[in-house]
């Protein structure tokens, strides 16, 4: 149902006012992830003011549904005009309480600038890996340019997860996000503890940078770990977007961090027999010194390779694949204890690489373990054969396996790579 009441003034000056029941409509507000079912009750009015038969401003616009309600006002350039912008004094629905201004650019981009106490992105967060379809790709790629700039108190994830005090501004043309700039105080009271950004590199490609100065309240935010403490995270990648995929390869460093009540972790000491680190997971925690994670990420496929974890009394490296899409974990690698001293003989030139197999932080004396399977309980494996085998012999091990093949354990001078950051 329609009501409309049209009020003539004696300037030329008309106000029409437009009140809708939306109770047999369905629709949607996809950023907020809210939708409306036919039957549900709501309404909706509009006020316009006409100069001359010309639309010249809404001066209140609102809609009511259940939890959302929203109100704003249409200003134009002139009466019948282009559109000037549109003001959102109240958008509520769920956690996201906020006010923005969005405004149309030439050749049909848009500027859009919200913030206030809070923004809920659960519905985005809760399908960030799902695989597009072809359809929904090509749907995206047409899509306008968005300068978009956001200031809110608290970013929901989910129901119990949340960002604070984010500051942001992003560029995204088409299907992708060509440039961001975000700041947060995740993990620590101060200003930019967090920070990410997003820009083109020398050669067009983008380059993302991540820094946090508490991996472990980071790492648990965004459901990537929960078992670490503190340690300062910095993540140095690039798009290559030239492939269709578009994949991102870089390297994770994290550095004085500390590992507890980590069950995978617990399960390989525990098969060593690793009394001692036993008990610092179960306590305060058992520090690392660094974590070095080259990786290439996919279309939610994760690779890793040559990872490594380094502490006083223990090493870890890894290689293998972790699936986004199905929390899936495949990874081999090797369990190296007493790393300080362990690590000093596979630092000799040639003769250490014999030692340790060629392989990049692994040790003299040293454990190759498997894991396959769901990502957080995954089957823990250990070759009984190399358990604390020298690295030369761990590898003669693994020339059974099929499509396995002993490494240059010289290296490969031709391998690409990625400068650390200066702090490391």
């Amino acid at each position: 149902d329609t009501e409309v009441n049209l009020k003539d003034l004696n300037d030329g000056t008309s106000v029409v006012e437009i009140s809708v029941d939306l109770t047999r409509t369905t629709f949607a507000v996809a950023p907020l992830g809210w939708e409306k079912a036919e039957g549900d009750p709501g309404a909706g009015q509009i006020f316009m003011i006409l100069k001359d038969g010309e639309l010249a401003k809404v001066s209140k616009f609102t809609v009511g549904s259940g939890d959302l309600a929203v109100d704003g006002t249409v200003e134009f350039k002139a009466p019948g005009g282009d559109l000037k912008h549109i003001v959102f004094n109240k958008v509520k629905v769920g956690k996201t309480d906020m006010t923005g201004v969005m405004k149309p650019l030439p050749r049909g981009a848009w500027a859009a600038s919200f913030g206030g106490k809070s923004f809920d992105v659960s519905s985005h967060w809760e399908n960030r890996n799902k695989t597009e379809t072809e359809a929904e790709k090509e749907k995206a790629k047409d899509g306008p340019k968005i300068q978009l700039s956001a200031n809110f108190a608290r970013v929901w994830l989910d129901d119990d997860r949340s960002i604070p005090e984010i500051k942001a501004s992003f560029t995204r043309e088409g299907d992708i996000w060509t440039r961001a700039k975000l700041t947060s105080t995740i993990g620590a009271s101060k200003k930019n503890a967090f920070s990410l950004t997003i820009a083109p590199g020398k050669n067009g490609n983008r380059r993302l940078h991540i820094k946090a100065d508490d991996a472990g309240a980071t790492l648990k935010l965004f459901d990537y770990y929960e078992n670490m403490l503190n340690g300062a995270l910095d993540l140095k990648a690039e798009y290559n977007d030239s492939a269709p995929s578009r994949p991102l390869k870089g390297r994770l460093y994290i550095e004085n961090y500390r590992i507890v009540k980590a069950p995978v972790l617990a399960k390989l000491a525990s098969v060593a027999s690793i009394v001692g680190i036993l008990e610092n997971l179960s306590g305060e925690g058992l520090r690392f010194l660094s974590l070095e994670l080259p990786f290439t990420l996919d279309e939610g496929l994760l690779t890793l390779k040559d990872a490594s974890a380094k502490s006083i009394s223990l090493g870890l490296t890894a290689s293998g694949n972790i699936s986004m899409a199905t929390d899936k974990v495949d990874i081999e690698g090797t369990f190296v204890p007493m790393y300080v001293i362990n690590s000093f003989f596979s630092n000799i030139p040639v003769l250490g690489n014999l030692l340790s197999g060629g392989e990049k932080g692994g040790g003299v004396f040293a454990a190759a373990y498997t894991l396959k399977g769901p990502v957080k309980e995954p089957e823990v494996g250990i070759n009984p054969l190399t358990v604390f085998a020298p690295g030369f012999f761990r590898n003669i091990f693994k020339i059974f396996k099929p499509g396995s093949r002993l490494p240059d354990v010289l290296g490969d001078p031709n391998e690409d790579s990625f400068d650390k950051p200066d702090s490391l």
